[in-house]
């Protein structure tokens, strides 16, 4: 297979590829029966052929194709048949180790807070239906956010596929027992951090990880001449089968279903609200019959901005902004409740989202949006490491725009030091390379 046709079989990955079932997902909502909406979920479909909520969406999918149509005006690449002429192949090295085995030590000692407060018992216990699965959760969060904790674990989304990527280039060039230490210092992460986010019972977090390990794989085969069509469309279906059966596995965790019979009216009623409740409450707001206190402030956008490693200790957004709106579970639930909604599903779309920030102004921001996915991709495509750490966010945050702003995400504040420590440390070690390698006089 030449580049030219390698590059097109990574198109399957990009940006735009993502965007498809997105917006199918979006298109069924639309016309998804009101009455089986009622039905099973006991609130009024506001979603359903609504002008004002198709228009707003369309105008947030043009305004982040826009910006990524900028970024390519305005930084076009010098031979568009193959971006990946200028791929930087890394060579591991102290960064790699470094980096990946704090993030360990990071997530060993929340899941250290998690077991001394008892959380991890009960977690098992939830999902062998003991107890309800909200009060573990609630339990769960209480423990972790005022610390800020669980963002220590979220940290090593970012940079799980950059371990497996530099991972994939050395393991052929590396002697024996460096390979293993690369391969021990990747699964170790891998499932530190998975056994550190299960008892938060979000499927994003484990998901995320998966795609970018995903992405790098995949793109490892394009630009190896080895990923045929047939290969890719197994496994992308492999992959959404990956993602239903999680989907499956944590509603039976949360509903006890693992240590009883499946209750299958119950499994519908938690696919359609997981599915078309958050366009639902999107075009409720919309249509002003849902309201958010603490609206066009931006606080959505800009949430990781607030979170931003130690300056998060200085500045309160509250004491800045004033009221701000309901984000988490537990304030959505709240606020869903005020305004008569059934509060069981408190995801908002991401477009959802950026109404709450700036009203019909919302669609602007995904200019930006886009134009930083655009880069990311470029990057991704490069090798570098800020598409390496990036992309797979922005790709995910596309794929999930049903649910809420996942990027930029609440704790971008740590993945970009992460990132920072990458890029310093590797242009460190690649100076004191070229050092050691010239001939002395």
């Amino acid at each position: 297979m030449t580049a030219l046709e390698s590059h097109r079989e990574i198109k399957w990955i990009s940006p735009g590829f993502w965007m498809v079932p997105s917006l199918i997902l979006f298109a069924i909502c639309v016309v998804f029966p009101p009455e089986k909406y009622t039905e099973y979920l006991g609130d009024r479909n506001y979603i359903f052929l609504n002008p004002r909520a198709v228009g707003f969406t369309l105008l947030c999918v043009a305004s982040t194709l826009t910006g990524m149509a900028m970024f390519s005006w305005l930084f076009p690449l010098t031979n568009e048949s193959d971006s990946s002429q200028s791929r930087d192949i890394p060579q591991p090295g102290l960064t790699e180790f470094v980096l990946a085995s704090v993030l360990i030590c990071g997530n060993l000692y929340v899941l250290r807070v998690l077991w001394q407060s008892g959380l991890l018992s009960s977690f098992l216990d939830t999902v062998r239906g003991h107890e309800q699965f909200g009060l573990h959760f609630e339990s769960t969060i209480t423990t972790l956010d005022p610390a800020n904790l669980s963002s220590i674990s979220l940290a090593s989304v970012a940079f799980l596929p950059w371990l497996y990527h530099v991972h994939l280039h050395a393991r052929d060039r590396l002697v024996p027992r460096d390979s293993l230490v690369l391969a021990v210092l990747f699964w170790g992460l891998f499932l530190t951090y998975a056994a550190a986010v299960a008892p938060l019972g979000r499927r994003n977090e484990l998901m995320r990880p998966i795609l970018g390990i995903f992405l790098v794989w995949f793109l490892h085969r394009c630009l190896q001449g080895r990923m045929t069509r047939k290969l890719v469309l197994t496994m992308l279906s492999a992959f959404v089968g990956f993602g239903l059966s999680l989907f499956v596995l944590v509603w039976m965790g949360r509903s006890g279903g693992l240590s009883g019979p499946v209750d299958a009216n119950e499994l519908y009623t938690e696919t359609l609200g997981y599915c078309v409740a958050p366009y639902n409450q999107q075009a409720a707001l919309i249509d002003g019959v849902l309201k958010f206190p603490g609206t066009g402030k931006g606080f959505n956008w800009c949430q990781w901005l607030w979170k931003f490693p130690v300056l998060q200790n200085f500045v309160d957004a509250q004491a800045i902004l004033g009221e701000l709106p309901p984000y988490g579970v537990y304030e959505r639930l709240e606020a869903l409740k005020a305004n008569g909604f059934e509060p069981r599903y408190t995801a908002l779309s991401a477009f959802g989202n950026s109404y709450v920030d700036f009203g019909w102004f919302g669609f602007l921001p995904f200019l930006l949006y886009g134009f930083v996915g655009a880069f990311t991709w470029r990057r991704f495509v490069q090798g570098e490491p800020a598409g390496l750490l990036l992309y797979p966010m922005f790709a995910y945050s596309i794929l999930e725009w049903r649910a809420n702003l996942l990027f930029p995400p609440r704790y971008m504040g740590q993945i970009l030091i992460i990132l920072a420590a990458v890029v310093i440390g590797r242009s460190v070690e690649q100076e004191l390379r070229r050092k050691r390698s010239r001939p002395r006089d």
